[in-house]
């Protein structure tokens, strides 16, 4: 009786293991094609002419000021982009704000905070869309560090 049990148990266990590794595997190559911002700066690499830049060093809890810049040959101006910023080693909530149109130019702008975390370090992901339309966002990722 003892044997079929341990049967069943080892192949749950080696299951469980394969799924945990391709969830792994599918979040690391997503994050590996994020874009580089650098929080003592506020500056991102830049990607194709666009460019996100935050108005100061990158820091917890105070109101920064992102701007989004879109090449100048761009045909199409849309009013606004969304900023989504997320946790990425915990769940932190969901930080949402609007990108808006500069008068008539090819910059966004927008005012966004990030949360306080109370671990050491904590990687954020901020991504960049296009509102209704099917364009995959732009990801950008830092690491902030408690003081």
């Amino acid at each position: 009786m003892h044997t079929p049990l341990i049967k069943l148990f080892s192949i749950a266990f080696i299951l469980a293991g394969l799924v945990a590794f391709s969830w792994y595997s599918v979040d690391n190559a997503a994050s590996s094609d994020a874009i580089h911002c650098d929080v003592t700066t506020g500056m991102c690499d830049e990607i194709a002419g666009i460019g996100l830049t935050f108005e100061s060093a990158i820091a917890a809890n105070k109101p920064l000021l992102v701007s989004f810049r879109l090449p100048e040959s761009a045909q199409q101006q849309v009013p606004y982009f969304n900023a989504t910023l997320t946790g990425q080693e915990m769940y932190m909530g969901i930080t949402q704000t609007q990108l808006t149109r500069v008068a008539q130019t090819n910059l966004y702008q927008g005012e966004l905070r990030i949360p306080v975390c109370t671990t050491s370090a904590m990687s954020w992901q901020l991504a960049i869309s296009v509102p209704d339309a099917d364009v995959e966002p732009l990801h950008y990722q830092f690491t902030l560090m408690q003081p």
